[in-house]
């Protein structure tokens, strides 16, 4: 499970319930509780379940994240949608696939199946067709990472993004932290890293246990070059925005550490607030 995989797996498993209002477009929806989503029949986790009205009709919310779009998902998802409507019976089954993609795949992405008499259809949420603006964010923050994939925030407004998710006085420190940790490794498949720079200064990053289980996770699964490569770029861009230029020899210098060294470093830059501070914390590099 690669970094937004497993930024995937965290955004659903605490933030779901507030995301759905902006997954089911055009729908009332009201949740009601979140349902056991093991379904030992095909040996694998759905994302999620959650008994919700929608419509004002209580229903079982089947809904799956994906990164990307593969042949098969159709033919899942029916078979989710049935085992779980043979578990719930009688009520219904809505089965929502969200794709977590900033722009359409060459090929058109289909939402269910016509196979002769079989007719099966599902939702689909495309984030290049929604529009999920920072007044949204502002009412709804866990939308933040969804937001950063929709058109509804550009590069320019990436750093106000941050500052609406840390000014929310709906979320905890903690949450604030998380949102912000998701938002990063989500949008990373939008933007490249230079352009996060902001989200990663945000000092609420220091709070984020998503943030470091990520880094972890990535780590152990080899992917810590690329996360080398990006602290690098963000502590270079954190020194140029505060004293103007970073020192030439810097760069060379971050070179020379490894991926746990440049992620304490780039938390003891952000914790600095003074500039001779943060020059001496470079000093010592």
């Amino acid at each position: 499970m690669g970094q937004t995989d497993l930024a995937i797996r965290l955004l659903v498993e605490h933030h779901l319930t507030a995301l759905l209002p902006a997954l089911l477009v055009g729908h009332q929806v009201e949740v009601l509780a979140v349902e056991r989503s093991e379904l030992k029949v095909v040996e694998r986790l759905t994302d999620q379940v959650v008994r919700a009205r929608v419509d004002a009709v209580e229903s079982i919310l089947h809904i799956e994240f994906q990164a990307s779009h593969s042949p098969d998902l159709p033919e899942r998802v029916l078979a989710y949608h049935a085992l779980l409507r043979h578990r719930h019976h009688p009520l219904p089954v809505v089965s929502v696939v969200v794709y977590l993609m900033h722009e359409p795949p060459p090929e058109p992405l289909p939402c269910g199946i016509r196979q002769g008499q079989l007719v099966f259809d599902y939702e689909v949420f495309c984030p290049w067709k929604q529009t999920i603006g920072l007044e949204q964010v502002a009412r709804h923050p866990a939308l933040a990472p969804l937001a950063a994939l929709t058109p509804g925030i550009t590069e320019a407004s990436l750093p106000e993004l941050r500052r609406v998710v840390e000014a929310s006085p709906a979320l905890t420190a903690a949450a604030r932290a998380d949102v912000l940790a998701l938002t990063y490794f989500i949008a990373g498949r939008r933007f490249p890293a230079d352009l996060l720079t902001s989200l990663l200064e945000s000092t609420a990053m220091e709070e984020s246990a998503t943030y470091r289980r990520v880094v972890e996770r990535s780590r152990a699964e080899g992917l810590a070059v690329g996360r080398s490569e990006a602290l690098r770029g963000a502590i270079l861009k954190l020194v140029d925005a505060r004293l103007g230029q970073a020192p030439p020899e810097l760069e060379a210098r971050l070179a020379a550490l490894d991926a746990d060294a440049l992620d304490r470093l780039f938390l003891e830059l952000v914790s600095v607030r003074d500039d001779p501070g943060l020059r001496a914390v470079i000093e010592g590099v």
